[in-house]
């Protein structure tokens, strides 16, 4: 017979009430009157109270007439019943573990590394600190000597020219060629929740077209007030994955520039900083933390290690410092624009497969009272054209050498019934073949 396609059919491991000889009759139309709990996620197993009844010569072994089953016993509640005070074999088969007729699939996990292109938000410093500080111990007395009229040279650059200058650099730089990016700065009036600072200064466009704008704005920029870190922490890392969510081929790179602490919002220590880039991290945004002279380096440390940006891989440390000149200002955004500008990260997704029929299926537990005989069981499969074809069984596995057929692991104490490779080869091509192990019957021999 030839097995039919479609649906994915799975045996379960239930088992109602045993019908034969002097057990219960079932009732046409009646419920389950149980079944073995199964694991989440197992085979579903439905009980067939009332199936079609197998023909005598159907199941009877050459040479033997039904019902002749000498010193065999069946399932009868409470004690094994001889055969020979057996009703006529027409009568067994009455109950029956069969696999519902339900597509079932398997949704697996793939992940797979995909490369996609950068774009950048630099989340600049404008704090009062950056042109109130002189960038170095020696600048800082120089500048007191000149208003005393005894310096001897002009005060050196504040951090804001060094910023400035570096950023300027950085833009320009042919290397940069076509390197998104967007621009703001902090404080900005915007608030600790990050609203406000989510939204650049100047927009998001690629060198150097976005250059004389990203220029012009840092030309105009006159740095005031504190460093509200949370804010624009927080700015940034929404702005970036909301980019993400919009752009899914493309990935967005949070750059945060300081040169002090947190000195607003509540948010101030490492650990409370760090979880913002770390939830950010969880979404896809990467997130660097670069320090000037001033800044809490353990504090960037800590955003930089959530955020998974390594200012330098080739050190300990996460954060990038930018407290030597300008140069390292330049240093530090070249590094990371050339290790993230396409970035290969992991994609998550689901993929549904079909479940094919299984080539094993396990003995269940009899009901209370029961026994269970091995040489009463029979594996019948049924094509979706209801044609029907009853497997025989062979001692052993190596009685599947002549064709198809089923065996118990162990024929003793047996706990499952194998398909022999030929039958497990069909099974595994189709996809809408019923599978009943029924029980009461004298098994089907080769």
């Amino acid at each position: 017979m030839g097995l039919g396609r479609g649906l994915i059919l799975v045996l379960g491991a239930g088992l109602a009430s045993w019908s034969c000889g002097e057990a219960e009759e079932s009732t046409p139309g009646a419920g389950p009157s149980s079944s073995a709990e199964t694991e989440p996620g197992a085979p579903e197993t439905v009980i067939v109270r009332d199936p079609p009844v197998l023909e005598p010569d159907e199941l009877a072994p050459a040479g033997e007439a039904p019902g002749a089953s000498a010193g065999s016993a069946t399932f009868v509640d409470g004690a094994e019943q001889p055969a020979a005070e057996l009703a006529p074999e027409s009568s067994c088969a009455a109950t029956v573990v069969q696999a519902e007729a339900v597509e079932r699939v398997i949704e697996i996990p793939v992940e797979e590394e995909v490369v996609v292109p950068s774009v950048f938000y630099l989340m600049l410093d404008s704090s009062g600190s950056m042109v109130s500080e002189r960038l170095t111990l020696a600048g800082l007395v120089e500048a007191v000597l000149d208003i005393f009229g005894l310096g001897r040279q002009s005060p050196a650059p504040t951090k804001w020219d060094f910023a400035v200058d570096g950023l300027n650099s950085f833009f320009s730089d042919p290397a940069s060629a076509g390197l998104p990016i967007a621009l703001g700065y902090f404080p900005d009036g915007g608030a600790c929740d990050g609203s406000g600072y989510d939204q650049p200064a100047v927009p998001l466009a690629a060198l150097p077209e976005n250059q004389p704008p990203l220029q012009s704005s840092l030309d105009a920029r006159d740095p005031d007030g504190n460093t509200p870190l949370e804010g624009a922490l927080r700015g940034a890392t929404s702005f970036c994955q909301s980019y993400n969510a919009e752009h899914p081929d493309e990935s967005c790179v949070a750059v945060l520039i300081t040169d002090g602490a947190g000195d607003q919002c509540d948010a101030r220590s490492g650990e409370a900083l760090a979880e913002i880039a770390a939830s950010a991290a969880a979404s896809g945004v990467l997130t660097f933390a670069a320090g000037m002279q001033g800044a809490d380096f353990s504090v960037l440390e800590a955003i930089g290690q959530a955020g998974g940006g390594d200012c330098d891989p080739a050190t300990p440390s996460f954060a990038c410092d930018l407290t030597a000149d300008s140069g390292a200002f330049v240093a530090a955004l070249n590094g990371i624009r050339d290790r993230t500008r396409t970035q290969t990260r992991i994609e998550r997704r689901t993929e549904t497969v079909l479940q094919r029929l299984p080539c094993e299926w396990e003995v269940p537990a009899p009901p209370p009272g029961a026994t269970f005989e091995p040489g009463r069981v029979n594996v019948r499969l049924t094509s979706p054209a209801g044609e029907e074809e009853s497997l025989a069984q062979v001692p052993l596995a190596g009685g599947c050498a002549d064709g198809g057929g089923w065996y118990y692991d162990d024929p003793l104490a047996p706990t499952r019934l194998l398909a022999c490779p030929a039958t497990c080869e069909e099974l595994r091509a189709e996809t809408e073949t019923r599978v009943d192990v029924l029980f009461g019957c004298r098994t089907v021999l080769r």
